[in-house]
């Protein structure tokens, strides 16, 4: 593989989604370009503070440990920091240190962390390898919306993304507002910040016990971005044990798109032509299939990351997220986020961000009794989002007056879900909706279906959508009205096929059967099936 082919891959994949990648930056990169320590090196230097070799305390862990699948990392560096901690506290050449910090009363929890977060500063400030001058330019023009990383040295917040906010710590991630644009997620801690980072037995004991908080915050960015793992073993525990909180709670759509966008680089450490294909690993006990690279070289894949554009950058459009929610928060914008009615833009000419506010009034004024039915329709279709918004109204308005008798086939399920109308089975929450449109939303399957004998219904319940697809080439409106009689369709097959056809809203003839399948798959895609409404 070239490495054009290899950036034309990488851009393959995460251009399957409008959210910008992030990524997820192992100690491999801080060694590729500030040739810091390894995880185990750096126990090692550690070890060099006392009078014991690093032998001496992997020894004593490995008798410590309860078993062979013990991981010994912090283990070794609880018995370090124990050794260290009476050395600081004795030894005369820590004499000024101690004084300093005990006339600020800021006498450190482990004296340990604090020569580590010392050395990891000293080396974040090392000059960036010639080599590597190029790839590291197209890094910092790539377009990310954020970064994970499990490293303590500060060069992706202080060199590499400089308008990022860095988030450090487990608490921090958890419990901070984020906005998941121009962030850095230091989940093990930085050199910022000494007591903040995972060194010890202990500290891995409270990681490991707050970790199911904090891939509830990751799994929206697992799920919603594509994700490059950069500088990690695959079988790292660090990447085990943040994987499996997240794929321990997806179902098996959900694990297949996780997947589909995650993408984990390997060093190549010849200079051999880069490699790209699919790749499985077990994390707890389930399959996870991902897209595995292996590279000498990684410009081809920032340059992939460089290709996407934003129309503001980064830092920009976080600052605009916060605005917004300090404003919802607090109903006060700060800085120069002015928030206006759309009447009054001309009145503003110098500022930076302009908020219209006042797109529900305006969209009144359409009406939203006035959105055409087949609007919907296309927007259901192509996955649009100008609805979204006002998806509740949507339904309450707009679906509510426009249903009849004799009109009911409209779609439904896309704006409940987007409007927040739905409970944990995807059922409608009744006490939430007038009866006209409860009545529609749990319409039995039989009022969609193609109208044709029970002998013929049969006949296709047990069909595929590709065999009807195939057996209806030449006829989309036959295909329309057969594929409303499969009893499990494909629901990703059929939306590609309503895509194709798209053409078939404004046609006299096949308008009727279109709108039919379309409301089975609005059903199907974004609510409980029909099974559950069916009459007993």
């Amino acid at each position: 593989m070239t490495e054009e082919d290899l950036q034309a891959r990488v851009k393959e994949i995460i251009d399957q989604t409008d959210a910008a990648p992030f990524l997820f930056v192992g100690t491999g990169m801080s060694k590729r370009y500030i040739d810091a320590e390894s995880w185990e090196n750096l126990l090692r230097w550690s070890a060099s503070l006392t009078d014991e070799s690093f032998s001496y305390y992997e020894q004593q862990a490995k008798r410590q440990s309860a078993s062979d699948e013990d991981i010994l990392s912090p283990r070794i560096g609880s018995l370090i920091d124990d050794a260290f901690n009476e050395i600081w506290w004795k030894e005369e050449k820590y004499t000024d240190e101690r004084e300093r910090l005990e006339e600020k009363d800021a006498i450190p929890e482990s004296p340990l962390k604090l020569q580590v977060a010392k050395h990891m500063r000293d080396i974040s400030q090392r000059t960036f390898p010639d080599e590597h001058e190029e790839e590291i330019q197209v890094l910092k023009d790539a377009t990310i919306d954020g970064i994970i990383t499990t490293n303590y040295d500060t060069i992706l917040e202080d060199r590499l993304f400089p308008d990022y906010t860095a988030y450090t710590g487990q608490d921090e991630v958890i419990f901070a507002e984020q906005h998941a644009v121009a962030e850095i997620y230091k989940i093990h801690g930085s050199a910022t910040d000494p007591d903040s980072l995972v060194l010890t037995r202990e500290d891995y004991n409270t990681f490991e016990n707050r970790n199911r908080y904090l891939a509830a915050k990751l799994i929206t960015i697992f799920l919603e971005h594509p994700v490059i793992l950069l500088g990690y073993s695959i079988s790292d525990p660090n990447i085990q044990t943040v994987l499996y909180e997240i794929i321990r709670c997806l179902d098996k759509e959900r694990l297949n798109t996780l997947g589909d966008r995650l993408i984990f680089v390997e060093y190549n450490r010849d200079e051999s032509p880069p490699r790209v294909g699919p790749y499985s690993r077990q994390v707890g006990g389930r399959d996870l299939h991902l897209t595995r690279v292996i590279a000498h070289d990684y410009t081809p894949i920032f340059r992939a990351l460089a290709e996407r554009k934003r129309h503001l950058n980064a830092k920009l459009v976080r600052q605009v997220k916060e605005e917004m929610y300090d404003l919802v928060r607090t109903n006060d914008p700060q800085g120069q986020l002015h928030v206006l009615d759309i009447e009054d833009l001309d009145e503003y000419d110098d500022v930076e961000i302009v908020v219209g506010v006042g797109v529900r009034e305006q969209l009144a004024r359409r009406g939203l009794k006035g959105i055409e039915i087949n609007e919907l329709f296309e927007d259901l279709i192509l996955n649009g989002d100008e609805f979204n918004a006002l998806a509740d109204e949507v339904v309450t308005v707009t679906i509510r007056d426009w249903l009849d008798d004799q009109r009911f086939r409209t779609p439904i399920y896309k704006y409940l879900s987007h409007g927040g109308l739905l409970d944990g089975d995807k059922c409608p929450v009744e006490e939430e909706l007038q009866p006209r449109v409860l009545a529609v939303a749990q319409m039995p399957r039989e009022r969609f279906e193609y109208s044709i004998s029970e002998s013929t219904k049969d006949e296709y319940r047990d069909r595929s959508v590709q065999e009807v697809i195939q057996e209806y080439e030449d006829d989309p409106i036959g295909a329309c009205r057969y594929l409303t009689l499969v009893e499990d369709p494909d629901v990703d097959v059929i939306e590609s096929f309503l895509r194709e056809n798209s053409g078939l809203l404004s046609d006299q003839t096949g308008q009727g059967p279109f709108k039919q399948l379309s409301c089975i798959y609005d059903r199907m895609r974004y609510g409980p099936g029909f099974e559950v409404f069916e009459p007993e």
